[in-house]
């Protein structure tokens, strides 16, 4: 499992581990996260942050799209498709 917080950091979780491990930090404060459901787009995950922007981040934090004017305002929502092929996001700016 994979989690963001205001203090900028992602964390991975083991579910045999009762500590997290640090992920990455962020430059920016994340506003939502999710992760494809598709077994044919699994290594990464999308997280939108408060400037409007968004980025694609692999399971191992490498940063491999940085999307930074999708939105004029805070991405508040973003969600893979079913077929994990097509991302939505929706922002302050309506």
């Amino acid at each position: 499992m994979i989690s963001i917080s205001d203090d900028k950091t992602v964390y991975k979780w083991d579910l045999t581990c009762p500590t997290p491990h640090k992920l990455l930090e962020l430059d920016l404060y994340p506003t939502d996260i999710d992760f494809p459901i598709s077994k044919a787009i699994n290594d990464c995950f999308a997280i939108g942050f408060g400037d409007g922007s968004f980025r694609l981040i692999t399971k191992m934090g490498k940063t491999e799209k940085n999307v930074s004017e999708a939105h004029k305002g805070a991405v508040i929502s973003i969600k893979w498709s079913g077929d994990g092929y097509s991302l939505v996001t929706a922002g302050e700016d309506g």
